[in-house]
């Protein structure tokens, strides 16, 4: 028989997806961004004009999606969303 789930069990599991989906993320664009810079020192080797517009963009890249580890703010607004979807919030 299933177990029913109080409120807060179920926003404490919404939190606890949040926060994974929140990390799991993160480490992927930091994973990309980590190889981008190594395809530019490969490319550098043979390339070393097109290897620097390389390093210069991934440089970019860096700035603009990893700004810093995921906060209590984008967890949060991670968990409303999933919230939402869980009260059909998001038909229309």
């Amino acid at each position: 028989m299933p177990e029913n789930k109080s409120p807060y069990q179920i926003r404490q599991e919404l939190l606890g997806m949040a926060k994974n989906y929140a990390e799991n993320m993160f480490q992927m664009q930091q994973g990309i961004i980590e190889r981008q810079f190594q395809l530019a020192e490969e490319v550098m080797v043979k390339n070393e004009e097109q290897g620097m517009k390389m390093f210069q963009q991934t440089t970019e890249n860096l700035e603009k999606y990893c700004q810093g580890y995921p906060g209590v703010e984008q967890i949060l607004s991670y968990a409303r969303q999933f919230q939402d979807f869980v009260d059909n919030k998001d038909k229309k």
